[in-house]
């Protein structure tokens, strides 16, 4: 994606500021309706996917395909998108009440197992895949961490692991990161100021029945 591309999206992520979401109590939110939002209610989930998936259509939907269009071509694979399952959104982190932000401890993605819809014994846990594209950072640094697990002995009782420092890849606007969901990791602590904004495209692959579909 190049920087007038990214410019226009994060403008369309700024504009719909009045849709976006707060995760938890954090300072994070969403412009699209991620599977971890889901709470049980089908009847909700899919009114909600059904008007987010029209927005993000309608706004950034050509931007979507082709961020889908340069994976499949790593990949060797047409990648699709389903009508009744979220698109890839947005996640947006701003600094106006959070100068600094600590994400946490590393984590994995399996949101597959959380769409409702879904069946997870269909898919195939092996191309479990998310993505990222940066369309906004703050002038301080940040990016995603990667963090290996390494064996340090075998016993009866099974394995012992030992968790090494993390690989940082520092975020470039328009730049994609692809990696297996199944890798712990996380976003950087990032500080910025206010007014700044990181604001990311995100999402996940599955593949059902033999072919490769985006979600979030």
């Amino acid at each position: 994606m190049d920087r007038k591309e990214a410019e226009r999206v994060a403008a369309f992520v700024r504009r719909s500021s009045a849709s976006w979401t707060r995760v938890a109590s954090s300072p994070l939110r969403t412009l699209g309706f991620p599977a971890y939002r889901f709470d049980g209610d089908r009847t909700a989930y899919f009114a909600c996917v059904v008007e987010s998936n029209r927005v993000l259509r309608a706004s950034v939907g050509k931007t979507i395909r082709r961020v889908l269009d340069a994976i499949g071509a790593l990949l060797n694979e047409d990648i699709q998108l389903l009508y009744d399952v979220a698109h890839p959104g947005f996640h947006i982190l701003a600094f106006d009440e959070c100068p600094s932000y600590d994400p946490g401890p590393p984590h994995s993605d399996a949101p597959y197992l959380r769409v409702p819809w879904l069946n997870p014994q269909a898919v195939d846990p092996g191309d479990n895949l998310s993505f990222v594209v940066p369309v906004e950072l703050p002038e301080a640094p940040c990016g995603l961490e990667i963090f290996p697990l390494w064996r340090t002995s075998r016993n009866a009782e099974g394995e012992e692991w030992t968790e090494l420092e993390p690989t940082l890849y520092s975020y470039r606007i328009g730049y994609l990161y692809l990696f297996p969901g199944s890798w712990r990791h996380r976003l950087s602590p990032v500080k910025g100021s206010e007014g700044e904004l990181r604001i990311t495209l995100q999402g996940h692959l599955a593949r059902l029945n033999g072919r490769l579909f985006a979600y979030w």
